[in-house]
């Protein structure tokens, strides 16, 4: 499973180390074409793997088999061509990508301890969540090129604070993500032209807004939202510009140690895939439902722990 929240706030800081570079605005990609397979991390409790499946669940394929080496996070590329996503055990770069028929495996150098891939509209560059050169144990938004240039450290989270799981808006005008900080995570955004940072969800005492995914239209985000209170971890969506958010699923009462993470829309937006897991990795499975929160299917079954789904285009 991803590594844990860790609570934050984060300022924007230029570092000697790993300067701010002007940010420009992405080329947005074209109109999804429809939904293809779905991508995943499967652990099998000694082994994290890739694997994808279709919408249905149907046909499982393993798309690495690599032991001892863990691979997480897999997020496809605007045009559905190439898979990037973290490995761990094979070698300082944990950022790597693939074609999605996974060929093609290859690093991307310089990213070092790295986390949360995600892709620029334009496909040729990556934010992602890192944890150098500021504190190795804090969580900061970077971006760098594919190929491992024009690094950017976009905010430096002091000490005790944490910043994670960027997503790129399709326009490639903004990056939200999540800022944990005193016993709350809030969603905010990033606007690349002034690098100004605009909140989206309040910070809240005991509530943790993770995981944002943009809709293919760019015109809301689906999230994951834990309370602990008693009430678990659900999925909301929210205007891209904030606002009044809407509950798509409830989850389970935090006693049943199941939590409702990992939100991902489908290529058409008729469908968001999520993961429904224990907060220690110990299960997972994947499911669909609607963003209103209809038809809640469940396409994975087992005793291994199946977690970040993303979806490729047909």
């Amino acid at each position: 499973m991803k590594r844990p929240y860790v609570p934050g706030l984060a300022a924007l800081t230029a570092l000697a180390v790993l300067p701010v570079l002007p940010a420009t605005t992405a080329t947005a990609a074209p109109p999804p074409v429809g939904n293809g397979r779905i991508v995943f991390s499967r652990d099998y409790a000694v082994n994290h793997e890739l694997w994808s499946m279709n919408p249905d669940g149907s046909k499982p394929k393993n798309l690495t088999n690599t032991a001892g080496i863990q691979e997480l996070s897999p997020v496809p590329s605007p045009d559905g061509k190439r898979i990037a996503f973290t490995r761990y055990g094979a070698g300082p770069d944990s950022l790597w990508v693939m074609n999605a028929d996974t060929t093609g495996l290859a690093v991307v150098p310089g990213s070092g301890d790295a986390d949360d891939p995600a892709w620029s509209p334009d496909g040729k560059r990556l934010a992602y969540t890192c944890r150098e050169p500021v504190s190795p144990f804090n969580g900061h938004i970077c971006v760098r090129d594919v190929t491992g240039g024009n690094s950017q450290l976009l905010t430096a989270a002091p000490a005790g604070a944490s910043d994670a799981s960027p997503t790129w808006s399709p326009d490639g005008g903004r990056i939200v993500f999540t800022r944990y900080s005193g016993g709350s995570g809030r969603l905010l955004a990033l606007t690349l032209k002034t690098l100004s940072l605009d909140p989206l969800t309040p910070a809240v005492a005991g509530r943790h807004d993770g995981y944002p995914d943009f809709s293919p239209d760019g015109k809301q985000l689906a999230f994951s939202r834990y309370e602990n209170n008693g009430l678990g971890s659900s999925l909301y969506r929210i205007p891209a510009t904030g606002g009044a958010e809407k509950l798509i699923i409830a989850g389970p009462p935090i006693v049943n140690d199941t939590y409702l993470i990992q939100p991902a829309w489908s290529p058409d937006g008729k469908l968001i895939a999520y993961s429904a897991a224990d907060d220690d990795g110990g299960f997972g499975t994947i499911w669909t439902v609607t963003p209103d929160g209809k038809s809640p299917t469940q396409l994975t079954f087992g005793t291994q722990t199946d977690i970040e789904p993303d979806w490729l285009l047909a």
